[in-house]
Order: structure tokens, then sequence, then C-alpha cells
């Protein structure tokens, strides 16, 4: 695999941020449709056509999901076996995702600098609400940083359940701060003070699947390694934070692989051989 991935196109060889005998990590752009099927008859969705890419014997099986216009860090697998174990790990919460958004709100409208937002959620007809009926929900939020010149913030946001949805709706609904771009869950115009300073594209939404960390296993000790990927945050993502005077961390914006807390001393095309 090493050599295959060494041999594609330098804007291909990016997409790809991990890659090990059982697992890929790419680097999702935004536009592109990504659905969880894990189960081997299901149909298997072949996200940004990695199969022709990295010149795979089959089709990665996808395990999670991010919306379409959603970029960031999206988890494959390359078999059945190894599908069903990183299922099992989203089930028991052993996986964890970090991410980044830009949000239509100023200082003020935060009463602190970070918190936790709970909620039940109720999916009808493709759109997500609150509802006492719902599924219980939670999402950790960190704020980074607020504009002088605009009401926007850089918000960071850690994943605890996975509904459909759910950053979107939880900053809109009850944090009172939708994301940048969403046209589904904000119910008003992207305001003159924020169009006077950046130009927000159509159908862009400035929503970044940061990081994720999992468990893969081998033969040597040490047995089981915990896999962290940061996906580098897009062009725009980057462009847009630094008109706002905004200032996302190095290692969001540039990326890259931790392995058991440590910086991964590989490539990522060498990373086969760690599970050998």
């Amino acid at each position: 695999m090493a050599g295959v991935i060494r041999s594609l196109k330098t804007d291909a060889r990016n997409l790809v941020q991990y890659v090990d005998k059982g697992v890929i990590v790419i680097s999702k752009p935004p536009g592109v449709i990504s659905q969880a099927r894990i189960h081997p008859s299901a149909k298997k969705n072949d996200p940004a056509n990695l199969t022709r890419v990295l010149r795979l014997d089959s089709r990665p099986l996808s395990v999670h999901r991010l919306d379409k216009g959603t970029t960031g860090a999206l988890l494959l697998a390359r078999t059945p076996q190894v599908a069903r174990d990183l299922s099992q790990q989203f089930q028991s919460r052993l996986i964890r995702k970090t991410y980044l958004a830009l949000v239509r709100a100023g200082r003020e409208t935060f009463k602190a600098d970070k918190g936790e937002i709970a909620a039940n959620l109720k999916i009808e007809d493709g759109r997500v609400s609150i509802s006492n009926k719902g599924l219980n929900t939670l999402t950790g939020w960190e704020l980074v940083a607020s504009s002088r010149i605009a009401p926007l913030s850089l918000i960071r946001l850690t994943l605890h359940t996975g509904v459909k949805h759910q950053l979107r709706v939880h900053l809109a609904c009850i944090l009172k701060a939708p994301i940048l771009g969403d046209r589904l869950y904000s119910h008003s115009n992207i305001s003159d003070k924020i169009q006077n300073v950046v130009s927000v594209p159509n159908q862009r939404l400035f929503l970044h699947a940061s990081h994720i960390s999992f468990f893969r296993y081998r033969n040597i000790i040490p047995k089981r390694l915990d896999v962290g990927v940061t996906a580098p945050l897009p062009e725009d993502f980057v462009h847009v934070s630094t008109q706002l005077g905004l200032a996302p961390d190095a290692r969001e914006i540039h990326g890259g692989v931790m392995v058991n807390g440590k910086r991964a001393p590989c490539d990522f095309s060498d990373c086969e051989g760690w599970l050998a």
C-alpha cells in the first residue's frame, strides 16, 4: 500500500490522512455524501471514490456519517470485521470526536467560556428538533475566540452522542449561535455586519470534523494503539478565520497523526507496518 499511496497524484494523496491494513481516515471535502453502512451485504458507499483512488481490493465501509456540507475526518473500514469493531467502539463511546465551527454569535452571546449542552432531539421528515420524547444527546463546547470586527466566534465542540444534525441544532436552538452557512436551522439572514467583512459561499457550512481518535490492535507490545487523526482545516475556513482575527490552533490548521499520545514517527503511507 505504501508504494501505491506514493504513486498517487498530490491532490488524491492529500485526501488521505491515515491508512493501515484495516482503516482509512480521509479529510472529507464539502459536498461529499457519507452514510454509515457497516453490514457487508448493504450497498457500500465510497466517499471520494477511494476504491479507484487507492486501488483497493474492495470498497471501504462507512462506520459513521458526516453531513454533506461538513468537512473533516471521516473514518472508514477496509473489512467487515474492522467495521464491526469500530461500530462497537462507537456504541461504547470509545471513539472521541472533536469539531470546529464558525458561529454567528459575538462574545456577548456566551455566558461562559465553555459548557455542555444536553437535550432530547427528535428526527421527523429529515429535520431535527428539540422534544421531550426524543433521543438523549450531549455536546461539550468551548469558546476559542470571538471576532472584534463582526459578530462571529470560533467554537470547539466535543461530540458525546451522535444524533443526526446534533451539533447544528444544539448551537442554533440552545446556544443561540447558529453555524455560519447553516440555512436549515438558522431562521435569520446573515447580518450586514458579517457580510461587510466576509463573503460566505452558497451551500458552504463552516463545520469541520477536526479530530477523531480510535483504537487499533496488533500482535506485539503495546498491543493496543490509541490513534488520533487531525484533519487539516480547509483553506476557506482558515481564510475566513484570519479575516475575522480568529486564530485556530496550529495543529488544527495543519493536521497530523498521534499514536499513544505522541506524534506519529512516520508518514501515513508507512503506517501499515504498525499492525504487523
